[in-house]
Formats: C-alpha cells, sequence, structure tokens
C-alpha cells in the first residue's frame, strides 16, 4: 500500500468538478458554483495534506478526459454532477479506452441512494464519497481504490 501511495504522490491527482471557478471569488459566484469551489479547495487542501504534492483540476468530465490522454494520472477525483460532461459519463469514457481504464476514478456526490452507489461500481468507479465528507473519510476511500486496482 505505501508502494502504491508513493507512486500516486509521483503520478499526481486530477480532481474534476466546477474548478474553472477558481479564479474568481466566491462571492461572485452562484450558490452551486460557490459550493463547487469549496469543495475543489477543501479536496486539494486534504490531498496536499496527505503529501499528494501534484493535484491538477479540470472543469468537467471533457476537460478531464483530454488532461489524462495528455498525461498519466495515479487517480481521478470527480464530481458526479456537473456538464456538459458529467463524472459518470467521464468514468465510463475512461473504461472504454485502453490508454485510461485502468486509472482509478473517485466519483463524488451528494447522493447517498444505494442505486447511485450500484450505477457507480457497476460503471467501474473505484470508490464513491457522499457529501459532505471530512479528510479521514476520503483518504479511506483513496485507500480503497489503490488496494483494488
Amino acid at each position: 500500500m505505501l508502494h502504491r501511495l508513493r507512486s500516486l504522490c509521483v503520478l499526481g491527482v486530477l480532481v474534476v468538478g466546477l474548478s474553472a471557478c477558481a479564479n474568481h471569488a466566491p462571492p461572485t459566484l452562484s450558490p452551486q458554483a460557490a459550493a463547487a469551489w469549496y469543495g475543489t479547495r477543501i479536496i486539494q487542501n486534504l490531498l496536499k495534506q496527505a503529501g499528494f504534492a501534484e493535484v491538477d483540476e479540470a472543469s468537467d468530465g471533457e476537460e478531464a478526459i483530454a488532461k489524462m490522454r495528455a498525461k498519466k494520472y495515479g487517480l481521478v477525483i470527480s464530481d458526479w454532477h456537473m456538464a456538459p460532461v458529467d463524472g459518470l459519463e467521464l468514468l465510463k469514457q475512461a473504461k472504454a479506452d485502453d490508454q485510461l481504464k485502468e486509472t482509478p476514478i473517485i466519483l463524488i456526490s451528494a447522493e447517498a441512494a444505494p442505486e447511485c452507489l450500484n450505477t457507480a461500481k457497476t460503471a467501474g468507479a473505484a470508490g464513491y464519497v457522499v457529501k459532505p465528507f471530512d479528510a479521514h473519510t476520503l483518504r479511506a476511500r483513496i485507500e480503497g481504490a489503490l488496494r483494488a486496482a
């Protein structure tokens, strides 16, 4: 497990959500965009505190797929609900791509319904995190995703 965490630190993590909003001050954002801005910042800070020095961002699934094709990531953490390409579609596209299919992807959603978890697992998610969450929960999902990979 320690070796997998070290390789993840070297490869980097891609955080996918509405991170394009990160260049704006939160008060100028819609409530949904502000929540995404804070969520992305929280995830990045948690990852950096856990020792992941390289954390990149993508604003949606379309940008994430392009970044994943350009650079190898050790892990992708994606919000489920975003447009134009949501996290589930990102997951499906990555799993259908020979170059990307081995990259573990963790989906994050406010949906706690068992059918959402089942949909994510069936599509190939390495983990599923329900908002709100804390550093301990995120780290546990990361470790679980790496064990399964």
